[in-house]
Parts: structure tokens; C-alpha cells; sequence
């Protein structure tokens, strides 16, 4: 990713809303009824992408391009919509981060498939 893309990527983020409790609420109640691959669990991404790209940039310089590490942080992000407690009073994003990290560290710690053993 070149710079001006990151840039562009940045600015995107910054003008997307932050989600009410309650909208993370209902979009979390349709992903878990509807399955990872709904609207819901893109416009959670979407609503998420700050925390996500921050997160994706901690790991920089560890072996990954950028976009690996948002697309493994986006893995992460749906893994922990698979064991949120709806009930927990937790805000969603609190539970995420620890998946989403960890997530992180497995794409980085697995061998990388563009190298030859």
C-alpha cells in the first residue's frame, strides 16, 4: 500500500460515524442471525476500521504488508462475533481487541505461503 492509498484509507475511516450502543447491538443480533457473510458484518467492519488499521499498524515491520495485517485484524473482528456475549454489557469493540491481536500474531507467526521451503 503506498503512502496516498494509506492516507486515503485514513481519511475514509475518519468520516464514518461511530456506532451508538444500541446500533452495535443490532447489527452484532443480525450477524449472529444471518451468519459473517451479511451486510451487518460489514457495516460493523466499516464502523470498526479505526480500531482495526490502529491495530494493523502496531504490527507493521514484523513481516506483513499492511493489507495483510488489516485483512487478518478483519478476520479477528468477525472471529470474536462468533463468541460475543450478547448479554455480557460489554461494549462489543472491548471483547475484539484481545481476538484481534491474537489474530494478528498467528498471520504473522504462520509460514508465508510466497516462500519455497
Amino acid at each position: 500500500m503506498t503512502n496516498k492509498q494509506i492516507d486515503e484509507l485514513l481519511a475514509e475511516i475518519g468520516r464514518a460515524p461511530f456506532l451508538t450502543r444500541e446500533e452495535e447491538l443490532a447489527l452484532l443480533i443480525a450477524v449472529n442471525e444471518k451468519g459473517p457473510d451479511c451486510t451487518a458484518m460489514e457495516q460493523l467492519q466499516q464502523a470498526n476500521m479505526r480500531i482495526i488499521v490502529s491495530l494493523a499498524a502496531q504490527f507493521q515491520h514484523r513481516g506483513l504488508p499492511l493489507e495483510e495485517l488489516i485483512e487478518a485484524a478483519k478476520a479477528g473482528l468477525r472471529k470474536a462475533t462468533q463468541n460475543y456475549d450478547l448479554a455480557s454489557g460489554c461494549r462489543f469493540i472491548t471483547h475484539a481487541v484481545p481476538q484481534m491481536r491474537h489474530t494478528l500474531e498467528q498471520a504473522i507467526d504462520a509460514p508465508s505461503p510466497h516462500i519455497n521451503s
